[in-house]
This record gives C-alpha cells, structure tokens and sequence, in this order.
C-alpha cells in the first residue's frame, strides 16, 4: 500500500518548499552610496589627515612598492602588512599617488554592506526555518511560511546592508588612507563564508567555503590587528556549525582546543 502523502499524514505537515532569496547583484546596489559620497569627496580631499595615514602611505609606496617590484619579502612595518600590501599594488597601476589608499579603502567600504547583506541572508534564512518549521508552529507556521518568507527573505538582509551602508563612520573611513574598511570587509566576508559553509545544502562546495573563510578572516588580521578577536569568534563559530552538521574533523579539532585551553 504507497505511503500517504506528508499533507495527509496526521500531525505532519508537508516542507515548504525553498524560499526565493533576493537575487545578488540586488545586494551590489547597496555600495553604491558609498561609492557616491566616496567619488565626490576625492577630488577635494587626498586621504592624509594625520601621522597614521602618512606612515602607511609612505610604507605602501615607497619600501614595500620597490620590494615587490625587485620580488623581495616586505620590509619591517609597525603595523599589518595587509593593507599597504594592496595599496602598493594599487599603485603600480595608478602611481605614487594618494589615490591608490584612497581606492583601496573605498571599494573595501563598499563591499561591506554587501557581505553584510549576504551574511544576514545566511543567518536570517536558518533561524526562519527553524522558527516556521518548528512543532509549536505546526501547520500555521507552514501556511504562513510561504508568505512571510518572501517578503522576509528580501526586506531583512536588504534592511541590514542598508544599515551598514548609511554609516557615517563608514563612509569617512571609505576616503582615508587607513586600513579599517580593508580589514572590516575581509572580516565580513569571513564570517558570511563561515555562515554559508553551514548550509545544509553547501555540502559538495563546503571545503571551498570554509578555505575561503579562513582565508579572509586570516586577511582581516594581517590588515587591521584589532580583528584578531575575530579569530576567536571564526573558531566558535566553526565548531558550532561543524558540530551541527556532525563533522567528524571539527570533533577532533575541538577537542584538541579544549585541552590547549585548559
């Protein structure tokens, strides 16, 4: 005898199918106000406003630019080498010039509302199912779940790069010669691949995801020193969705930082 369908099996009601999730060149539109406010401030203003803009500028286009171009490590520098590392090759296509900082830092700033879109996407996505998947909401959660989803799965991630892209702080960082937005948009992405290597749909690419998202925290830190804290913040979160998916790797992992922290 087949198997009644899930929608006529009692107190089982049937999956909702996949919501349909904002198309992602929707979330590009959000670094366009940076890049607005961005390009008519740098004609007016070059980027070097105190000793600290100075001294990266100086490093990126002097020692470390004459470095790369004799194929040498980078010269000692007080701080990351992240930063000045992308100014200067920067600045092997537009020059000895304040403007390859400039460039640098306000393109960074414009991808960070975008990756914060991309992660609240990821985020919002999971704790929505969860909530309208749930027994307490049983079939109502189901019903509604088509509905609420759509109109939720675009306004909250579109809500949250808009939040970040109407910073203040934001957009004065986006024309200064300072690593900030670099490291904070390194950081984001790190932390939007970590949440995407949790998908339980990411399986076949999960590696890909996870490599890219050590490797852009691992940037984060190189560029700005303060996001070494994301270190400890990317390994939590890394073994709480290895842990959920029941990875064995990540369980022996956690165990070796559990007895390195005791």
């Amino acid at each position: 005898m087949p198997e009644p369908p899930a929608a006529a099996r009692p107190g089982l009601a049937p999956r909702r199918p996949p919501p349909v999730r904002a198309p992602a060149v929707l979330y590009l539109l959000l670094g366009l106000p940076i890049l607005f406010v961005g390009l008519a401030v740098l004609p007016r203003f070059d980027g070097l406003y105190g000793q600290d803009p100075y001294a990266y500028y100086d490093y990126a286009t002097g020692l470390l630019r004459q470095a790369l171009l004799q194929f040498q490590p980078p010269p000692p520098f007080t701080w990351p080498p992240g930063y000045p590392l992308l100014v200067a090759l920067a600045s092997l296509w537009l020059g000895t010039t304040p403007l390859a900082g400039q460039i640098t830092s306000l393109l960074a700033a414009a991808l960070v509302p975008v990756f914060t879109a991309l992660l609240a996407s990821e985020v919002w996505s999971r704790s929505l199912d969860r909530v309208l998947e749930s027994p307490e909401a049983g079939s109502w959660g189901h019903r509604a779940g088509d509905h609420l989803s759509r109109f939720t799965f675009h306004a909250v991630p579109l809500l949250a790069g808009l939040l970040a892209a109407l910073t203040g702080q934001l957009w004065q960082s986006g024309v200064v010669v300072m690593a900030d937005t670099t490291g904070l948009a390194a950081a984001t992405l790190g932390m939007w691949a970590l949440a995407r290597y949790g998908r339980d749909d990411a399986e076949p690419f999960s590696l890909t995801w996870l490599l890219l998202a050590s490797a852009a925290v691992a940037f984060a830190i190189l560029t700005f020193v303060f996001h070494r804290l994301e270190g400890v913040k990317f390994e939590e979160g890394f073994l709480r969705v290895s842990a959920q998916a029941d990875d064995p790797a990540a369980t022996v992992y956690a165990g070796k930082v559990h007895g390195e922290r005791v």
